[in-house]
């Protein structure tokens, strides 16, 4: 069962925490601090987004250390059975084998590919925050260099 991330906010020093657990009760912890140039802007919604993509970074990089640790494991079972003298190809077991090795594989590939995916949406997610923290500093400064005038 996946629970729910929990977050906490801490505004006097910018910092937001999420913590996911997975189903082996394994607790990931995504930390953002509020950068000292983006105090102005400091909001509690941006820094639990990046937050929890760090911390569903780190759930995604367990995931891929277990399957890696896995599908050594069966390639290790299927060397030894392949080394055997009563191996036989088309045994139920080297068949199931083979099947779980093909799936490991694919889940492992899977893993990788959204590891990659939520790194690069959490760089866009800073940069676009940057930009549109930045017009609204060139919005306020012509608002108030009008007001001076």
């Amino acid at each position: 069962m996946r629970r729910e991330p929990v977050f906490e906010w801490n505004e006097e020093n910018g910092q937001a925490y999420c913590v996911i657990t997975d189903n082996k009760n394994r607790m990931f912890i995504g930390m953002a601090t509020c950068h000292p140039d983006d105090a102005d802007m400091q909001s509690r919604r941006t820094g639990e987004e990046i937050a929890f993509r760090r911390a569903r970074i780190e759930n995604l990089r367990a995931v891929r250390s277990d399957l890696n640790n896995e599908l050594r494991a069966l390639n290790q079972l299927y060397y030894s059975m392949k080394s055997s003298t009563r191996f036989n190809p088309k045994s139920y077991e080297n068949i199931m084998l083979q099947r779980r090795i093909r799936a490991t594989t694919f889940d492992l590939t899977t893993v990788k590919e959204m590891l990659a995916t939520e790194r690069e949406n959490l760089r866009n997610l800073i940069q676009e925050k940057d930009k549109f923290y930045n017009q609204i500093r060139a919005h306020r400064n012509k608002a108030n260099s009008i007001k001076e005038n």
